[in-house]
């Protein structure tokens, strides 16, 4: 039975972990500066997604990269040999062919984040916003 930790996207399912508590402070003070201009004036509980993607592009991409690692390190894929992080500690890939498939990192980057931070923001579900990118798969 899945938990609200696991989501699909491309037909892959995945769980995210929590933040460790220091670094996820400090990433949701971080990003809840970043977010709150593009936030303003939106109703309560709209989505966020949007506005988090906004905010993301604005970061210099050092700062873009750092947090995309301390996202990336908090996802898991279910393989046939079970739960698999999907970043090995020198931060290369662990999952076979990842490393050419942005628009699927990029979603998953985006579901960390906005997993971990919703308490922050009331954000829902991020997998079921219009903000996911399409399947980027190439061609089989």
């Amino acid at each position: 039975m899945a938990d609200d930790t696991q989501f699909e996207l491309n037909g892959r399912t995945f769980r995210t972990r929590p933040f460790h508590a220091r670094e996820g402070s400090f990433i949701g003070f971080k990003v809840t500066g970043l977010v709150a201009p593009y936030l303003a004036g939106q109703p309560a509980g709209a989505d966020a997604s949007t506005a988090f993607m906004a905010a993301l592009s604005t970061l210099p991409e050092a700062d873009f990269l750092s947090l995309q690692d301390k996202c990336l390190r908090c996802v898991d894929e279910q393989l046939k040999a079970g739960w698999t992080a999907i970043l090995h500690a020198d931060g290369s890939f662990a999952v076979e062919g990842m490393e050419f498939d942005a628009g699927l990192v990029l979603s998953l980057t985006l579901e960390a984040l906005m997993r971990n931070l919703s308490g922050f923001f009331g954000a829902g579900a991020p997998s079921s916003s219009p903000a996911t990118p399409p399947d980027s798969s190439p061609p089989a």
